[in-house]
Protein backbone atom coordinates (compact mmCIF):
# COMPACT_ATOMS: atom_id res chain seq x y z
CA UNK A 1 0.00 0.00 0.00
CA UNK A 2 3.11 2.59 0.97
CA UNK A 3 3.84 1.99 -2.64
CA UNK A 4 0.79 3.42 -4.15
CA UNK A 5 1.11 6.35 -1.88
CA UNK A 6 4.69 6.77 -3.10
CA UNK A 7 3.56 6.76 -7.04
CA UNK A 8 1.01 9.34 -6.08
CA UNK A 9 3.44 11.82 -6.17
CA UNK A 10 5.25 10.88 -9.15
CA UNK A 11 4.62 13.58 -12.20
CA UNK A 12 1.61 13.34 -14.53
CA UNK A 13 2.16 14.23 -18.40
CA UNK A 14 -0.51 15.52 -20.77
CA UNK A 15 0.20 14.65 -24.35
CA UNK A 16 -2.80 16.27 -26.46
CA UNK A 17 -3.09 17.57 -30.26
CA UNK A 18 -4.75 20.19 -29.00
CA UNK A 19 -3.51 23.57 -28.19
CA UNK A 20 -6.49 24.37 -26.54
CA UNK A 21 -5.89 21.61 -23.73
CA UNK A 22 -2.10 22.70 -22.80
CA UNK A 23 -3.83 26.60 -22.03
CA UNK A 24 -6.03 24.92 -20.02
CA UNK A 25 -4.01 23.04 -18.06
CA UNK A 26 -1.65 26.21 -16.97
CA UNK A 27 -5.07 27.70 -15.94
CA UNK A 28 -5.40 24.47 -13.78
CA UNK A 29 -2.05 24.16 -12.65
CA UNK A 30 -2.58 27.66 -10.45
CA UNK A 31 -5.56 25.83 -8.67
CA UNK A 32 -3.84 22.72 -7.69
CA UNK A 33 -3.68 21.88 -4.14
CA UNK A 34 -0.49 22.10 -3.07
CA UNK A 35 1.55 18.41 -2.54
CA UNK A 36 -0.57 17.69 -6.03
CA UNK A 37 2.07 16.23 -8.26
CA UNK A 38 3.82 18.00 -10.94
CA UNK A 39 1.64 18.08 -14.35
CA UNK A 40 3.14 18.58 -17.88
CA UNK A 41 1.83 19.43 -21.11
CA UNK A 42 3.27 18.70 -24.44
CA UNK A 43 1.93 19.67 -27.26
CA UNK A 44 1.97 16.63 -29.93
CA UNK A 45 1.77 18.83 -33.12
CA UNK A 46 4.79 19.48 -32.34
CA UNK A 47 6.30 16.32 -32.77
CA UNK A 48 7.87 15.53 -35.89
CA UNK A 49 9.98 12.62 -35.66
CA UNK A 50 10.31 9.15 -33.59
CA UNK A 51 13.37 10.59 -32.26
CA UNK A 52 11.65 13.54 -30.62
CA UNK A 53 9.12 11.23 -28.83
CA UNK A 54 12.57 8.87 -27.78
CA UNK A 55 13.83 12.41 -26.34
CA UNK A 56 11.01 13.25 -24.86
CA UNK A 57 10.46 9.54 -22.65
CA UNK A 58 13.86 9.79 -21.64
CA UNK A 59 13.70 12.99 -20.12
CA UNK A 60 10.13 14.79 -19.28
CA UNK A 61 8.20 11.27 -19.61
CA UNK A 62 10.66 9.10 -17.96
CA UNK A 63 9.55 9.76 -14.07
CA UNK A 64 5.83 10.02 -15.14
CA UNK A 65 3.52 7.63 -13.10
CA UNK A 66 0.12 8.52 -15.66
CA UNK A 67 0.08 9.45 -19.26
CA UNK A 68 -2.83 10.94 -20.61
CA UNK A 69 -2.89 11.02 -24.42
CA UNK A 70 -5.37 13.23 -26.47
CA UNK A 71 -4.99 12.17 -30.24
CA UNK A 72 -7.29 13.97 -32.72
CA UNK A 73 -6.76 11.52 -35.74
CA UNK A 74 -5.37 8.35 -35.91
CA UNK A 75 -2.91 7.02 -33.62
CA UNK A 76 -0.04 6.21 -36.55
CA UNK A 77 -0.07 10.60 -36.78
CA UNK A 78 2.09 10.74 -33.23
CA UNK A 79 5.50 9.96 -34.34
CA UNK A 80 6.78 7.13 -31.86
CA UNK A 81 3.43 5.91 -30.83
CA UNK A 82 4.80 2.34 -30.69
CA UNK A 83 7.87 3.23 -28.73
CA UNK A 84 5.38 5.46 -26.45
CA UNK A 85 3.49 2.05 -25.53
CA UNK A 86 6.34 -0.63 -25.61
CA UNK A 87 8.56 1.78 -23.35
CA UNK A 88 6.33 2.99 -20.85
CA UNK A 89 4.46 -0.75 -19.89
CA UNK A 90 4.43 0.58 -16.07
CA UNK A 91 2.85 3.79 -16.73
CA UNK A 92 -1.04 4.71 -16.24
CA UNK A 93 -1.60 5.64 -19.49
CA UNK A 94 -5.67 7.47 -20.97
CA UNK A 95 -6.09 7.69 -23.93
CA UNK A 96 -8.73 9.94 -25.90
CA UNK A 97 -8.97 9.62 -29.59
CA UNK A 98 -11.20 11.69 -31.78
CA UNK A 99 -11.65 10.63 -34.72
CA UNK A 100 -13.58 13.90 -35.61
CA UNK A 101 -10.34 16.01 -36.62
CA UNK A 102 -9.20 13.29 -38.98
CA UNK A 103 -6.38 14.63 -41.14
CA UNK A 104 -5.66 13.92 -44.70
Amino acid sequence: MQGAIADMNKPIALLTHAPNDLMVLQSAQAQMPEGFPEVTGINLQALESDAQMAGLLEHQLASANIIVLRVLGRLGSVPGFTDLLRRTKKTRIALNRDQRHRRA
